[in-house]
Parts: C-alpha cells; structure tokens; sequence
C-alpha cells in the first residue's frame, strides 16, 4: 500500500514555528533552492509588465501568516496579554468574518457582567470592539454594524436593534457609516476586551 506523505514548508525562529505552509509546489521550489549550488537559484525572475524583479516564493507564500502572527503579538501587547490567549480568545484572522467567539470565554464574561444596566456588554458590541481593535494592528476594512452581525451569526447570535445596541455602548460611535472607538475613553474597550480574553470581571481589570 502506497502512503503519501504530507509536505510541510514551516518557518523557524530558534526552533519556535512562525509559519507553516501546506504546498506541494512550495516544498519542491524550496527543496531546489536547497539543493542546488548556486545562490541564484533561492529566487525567481517574475516578468511584470517589461521589468524583471527577484521574488522569495518562500516568503511571498507565508507573508499573509507572518502579518497575521505580528498583528496578534501587536494586539496582545495593547491588551496585556499573550498572544497565545489572544489567539484562544478570539481566534483572529485575516478573512472574514475577521475574527470569532469562544464559548468559554463567552460564557465567562456573561458570568461577571450584568444582564442588564451598567457594566452590560451585548454580543454585538463585543464583536464591534474586538473587531475595531484587530483593525488597529492589522489592514482590515472600515469596520461596519454589519461586520459585528457577522461575527455574531458565526457563533448563532442576531442583534435585532443593532443601530439602539452601538447608540448604547459608550466606547462604540457611528461615523460616516461606519463604527469606530471613541478616542476618549479607548481604555473601557481594551478593558472589556482584556476582560474577555483572560475571563476576569471588567472592573477587576486596571
């Protein structure tokens, strides 16, 4: 019986992996590059449009993980914490819907928050924060309402008065369109993301 094994491209930064590729291609490409005695070959001539330029195909098939892995370590520095628990909480991404829920870190925070009144945090505000501070470290569009419903349908949630849900959450402000941070009290919507992602109340976080 014939097995195929699976080839694996992974990018090391002393002995810790940064990126891994799944790409038959890729692993032929690189294993070339290592196998030849020339320099010349560990890159490519690309013709675009009359001029020639050197291109990594090793690097040009992991940038997308490679930003994604700065912007996580960005962001988790922002909220004081690692970027593995970044990662566990809200499971960032370069596609949409950009980002998604845990359910245990779901379940935690309507634990140490109300259900109503001060202190309340509704799913879609969440999703907006969260979303509104991954787009600080990484390049994501404008954020809109309709981002934040996204991220809710993932996880089989529905705001169903979205427009009274961002009116209310005093961190959230409509502009042109679009949701953004209110630039005077950004520290209340790290705190509720920090508190979500590391399952402690909001008013224990300093």
């Amino acid at each position: 019986m014939n097995v195929k094994a699976k080839l694996t491209v992974q990018l090391l930064a002393n002995d810790v992996v940064v990126a891994e590729v799944d790409d038959k291609h890729l692993w032929e490409q690189v294993l070339r590059a290592i196998s030849s005695d020339s320099n010349d070959n560990q890159s490519q001539r690309i013709n675009l449009g009359g001029g020639a330029v050197d291109s990594n195909p090793l690097i040009d098939a992991i940038e997308p993980q490679t930003v994604k892995r700065k912007g996580i370590e960005s962001l988790a520095q922002e909220l004081g914490v690692s970027a593995d628990e970044v990662i566990g909480a809200y499971s960032p991404s370069l596609d949409k819907p950009y980002i998604h829920f845990d359910h245990h870190h779901w379940e935690s925070l309507k634990k140490n928050t109300p259900e109503r009144g001060p202190g309340t945090v509704a799913p879609l505000s969440l999703a907006l924060t969260i979303l509104l501070l991954w787009a600080k470290h990484e390049k994501l569009p404008s954020i809109s309402i309709a981002m934040g419903q996204d991220v809710m349908k993932a996880f089989g949630l529905e705001d169903k008065n979205p427009a009274r849900t961002v009116k209310n959450c005093e961190w959230l402000q409509k502009r042109d369109g679009m949701v953004v941070l209110n630039p005077a009290i950004v520290s209340k919507a790290i705190n509720v993301a920090r508190a979500y992602c590391i399952q402690k109340p909001v008013e224990t976080i300093k």
